[in-house]
């Protein structure tokens, strides 16, 4: 159980805690449960249309019971950043609750002599004050952005967001912004103030972004958790961006099975010191697929799963160089049995290379089996899988067999 390894809990809140209007499934729960394990908990959001209260009053109409000093927001972040730096006026471009925070730190709006020009979100920005805050940072005023997430992603699509003005205000000033929310050191720096003597190892961040939560946490020393709702493929093992774990739903934080229909399977990407990919042909369907399997109830880990698989389908050993990609969207993965039971699997990709040996085929489930190169798969092959491979294709470049 995740929850065993850490003390401390950083949840980021759109996409992890609630989408649009909406709580997400297991939320509320998980932090109740974590709580009742004694373990510490913190709101960690790059949306700076909020204030702190704000979203305190938000959490606790969700039932999920929240203090002021467990929310960091990156307009309450920015508004320290500014007045730690002695910052007392700014021409400010964002909401009136990224306004109302700046002006409890001592910094009030002017609109003539800036000392800093600060950018957050406000849907009615107007191109008139996106050219006036060029013009102060070409007459010396610092800029300062809240975030840099380029879009928001709301139910009814994305929209653009604080990072995407202030990529037009780097262009035309020629200054490049500082900036305070994810991935940033500042805003993690800020929060841990509140922590005391914990250690770092014993901290994981919770989020949904490879980009701002998974970067941010390794950048500053902690544990990158990353929650997917959607199909991802997962950027380089040995990079920083690659998460410490992935889940697919928020109870398995604390041990919760995920609910019903969806179960957990697994899938390999095996390669043999020729590049060449293990395909087997499946006796129940007769299709060309990559090797896949159930994860069992006792496997605690998807890893375990897939060398099990491995094991029972093929009696071979493999070097299993990393989970590679998440899979959960395409119809192909609800399946219905003749006994009217259906389930939506969701699979785990994992990506590896053949250990010499000899290949032991189990004859009830494999009719053949081979390595074969990514452009002379057999046929009839499986669509999914044969997309799955085209997906991973590039990112076999990375790793020297």
């Amino acid at each position: 159980m995740i929850a065993e390894h850490f003390r401390v809990f950083l949840f980021d809140l759109d996409g992890v805690i609630w989408r649009g209007g909406e709580l997400i499934a297991d939320a509320r729960e998980v932090v109740m449960e974590l709580r009742r394990m004694g373990k510490f908990i913190r709101f960690l959001t790059n949306n700076p249309r909020w204030s702190r209260e704000e979203i305190r009053e938000r959490l606790v109409a969700f039932g999920i019971d929240a203090a002021l000093e467990e929310v960091v927001t990156a307009s309450w972040a920015t508004a320290w950043y500014l007045r730690e730096r002695g910052f007392k006026t700014g021409y400010i471009l964002g909401s009136n609750s990224l306004k109302e925070e700046l002006k409890r730190m001592g910094i009030i709006e002017e609109e003539r002599f800036p000392q800093v020009v600060v950018v957050g979100y406000d849907e009615h920005i107007s191109f008139g004050e996106i050219a006036w805050a060029v013009r102060f940072v070409e007459r010396g005023a610092e800029l300062v952005a809240t975030n840099p997430d380029v879009v928001f992603t709301l139910p009814e699509g994305k929209v653009p967001a604080t990072g995407s003005v202030v990529k037009v205000i780097e262009s035309l000033s020629g200054c490049k912004a500082t900036v305070i929310g994810k991935p940033s050191p500042y805003i993690f720096e800020l929060l841990f103030q509140g922590l005391g003597n914990v250690e770092r190892s014993d901290m994981a961040l919770v989020g949904d972004s490879i980009e701002t939560d998974i970067q941010g946490a390794h950048g500053v020393g902690i544990a990158g958790i990353l929650y997917v709702t959607k199909d991802t493929v997962l950027p380089s093992l040995h990079g920083p961006s690659y998460p410490d774990m992935v889940i697919t739903h928020l109870g398995c934080i604390v041990g919760m099975d995920p609910a019903p229909p969806k179960k957990q399977a697994v899938g390999a990407l095996i390669r043999d010191q020729d590049n060449r990919i293990l395909c087997i042909r499946r006796r129940d369907n007769h299709l060309w697929c990559l090797p896949t399997g159930k994860v069992e109830p006792n496997e605690s880990e998807e890893e375990e799963a897939v060398r099990r698989e491995l094991q029972e389908e093929l009696g071979i050993g493999v070097e299993i160089w990393g989970l590679r990609a998440v899979y959960l969207q395409d119809p192909a993965l609800h399946f219905r049995y003749p006994n009217g039971d259906w389930f939506h699997f969701v699979v785990f990709l994992f990506e590896g290379s053949f250990l010499q040996g000899s290949v032991r085929p189990c004859p009830e489930e494999v009719e053949e089996w081979g390595f074969f190169p990514e452009n002379g798969l057999p046929s009839p092959f499986f669509h999914l899988h044969q997309k799955w491979i085209r997906e991973m294709g590039g990112k076999n470049k990375e790793v020297v067999l």
